[in-house]
This record gives C-alpha cells, structure tokens and sequence, in this order.
C-alpha cells in the first residue's frame, strides 16, 4: 500500500515538473522557489521563538520573580540531557549547527542538506534555549532556512547553481526572520558567499599544489 502511494507520489511529481518545464520559464520559477522558502524560513523562524518561550513560561511559570530559586542551575542541565536524548533516538545523525556545514554542504554535497535539518535543527535548539541553555538562535535557524531552500530545489529537480541560490535566500530569511532584520540578512548573506567563495578557492589552490607535487 506504501509502495502505491510512493508512486502515485512520483507520477504526480514528475507530471507536474514536466508541466512546469513547458509552462513556467526557468527564471520565473526560480522566483517562486525563493519566495518559498523565504516563507517556510520565516514560519521556522518564527515557530522556533515560539517553541522557546512557550517551554520558558511553562518552566518557570510558578517562580518568584523576586527571589532565588535553584531551578535555574538544574533546567538548562536537563534540557541538555534531553537535547542528547532527542538527537540520539530520534534524529539519529549529526546536526552540528553553523555555517561550516552549510559551506561543507557546499563544497561536498552539490548544496544537497540532509532533510532532517529542515525541523532538527529548531527543536534541539528550542529544548535547549528553553531550558537556559548558553546558546543562540542564529545557528541553528540558518541551518534550517539553508535546509529548506536545498530540499525545495532538490524536490523540483534543480540544477547545483540553483540549490546554491536557494540556500542562500533560505539562510538570508532565517535571520531576517529571527532577527527582524531584512537589511543585515542581506548583508549577512552576501558575507557567507565572500567565504564561500575563498573556501573554494583555497580547496582548489591545495589541490592544484597536490596534483602537481605528484606528477
């Protein structure tokens, strides 16, 4: 019964790319891919601040605001714990956060990320900020925004270039999202692609200096 719908998935998959090949020009599609996963960043976005002070009021909805209480040593402890639960028995595979695995993403993966990293990455985080823990939101929603633009474009079957695009305009809606801060997103994602850039350039430099050290 699986196997069926995984078809009819497919078929239903394929019919409508084939339609937007002869319907839509590359261009203009690109456009709405972009829009998309500015939007579905946006709502990551804002789920995750949502996530985090929901978990916030519901822990420390009973405490005195006036006074001391040792919860505040035990939470963020706990959340960790349950952080570490979650990625082990659920997730189970590495979400490191940050800019390096986007850019590893990148440079080794043709900009495909794992589609795990699209929701993984916001409920660790949420669990932990939540809880106390000594952490950021930018990481990891970055990671999801450029999780969100690689899978839209992996969905639709487009080419390397594009999902490279698709991961920038997810990383540049995540931390305007996050932030409130469209202009430094801007800024911010043109500051990824200089260091792409370089990543590049250093990878090819080593190997053109290896291949001619061996020849």
């Amino acid at each position: 019964m699986d196997a069926i719908i995984d078809e009819n998935k497919k078929s239903w998959l394929q019919r409508f790319i084939l339609w937007r090949e002869k319907k839509i020009k590359e261009k203009h599609f690109i456009l709405i891919l972009s829009f998309l996963a500015g939007i579905f960043t946006a709502l990551a976005a804002w789920f995750l601040k949502f996530l985090v002070e929901w978990i916030k009021e519901f822990l420390t909805e009973n405490f005195d605001s006036t006074g001391v209480n040792w919860l505040y040593l035990v939470y963020p402890v706990f959340g960790i714990f349950l952080t570490g639960l979650f990625i082990r028995y659920i997730v189970k595979d590495d979400i490191s956060h940050g800019v390096t695995k986007i850019l590893y993403a990148i440079s080794r993966r043709q900009s495909r990320i794992k589609r795990h990293n699209t929701w993984s990455s916001v409920i660790a985080s949420a669990i932990t900020i939540g809880f106390g823990g000594s952490v950021g939101a930018e990481a990891p929603i970055v990671l999801t925004g450029s999780a969100i633009g690689s899978n839209l474009g992996s969905v639709f079957k487009m080419e390397h270039k594009t999902l490279m695009l698709l991961v920038g305009c997810g990383a540049a809606g995540a931390v305007a999202g996050i932030f409130k801060a469209p202009m430094h997103s801007f800024g911010n994602s043109v500051r990824h692609c200089v260091r792409i850039g370089f990543f590049v350039f250093y990878a090819g430099y080593e190997f053109c200096g290896e291949y001619i050290s061996s020849i």
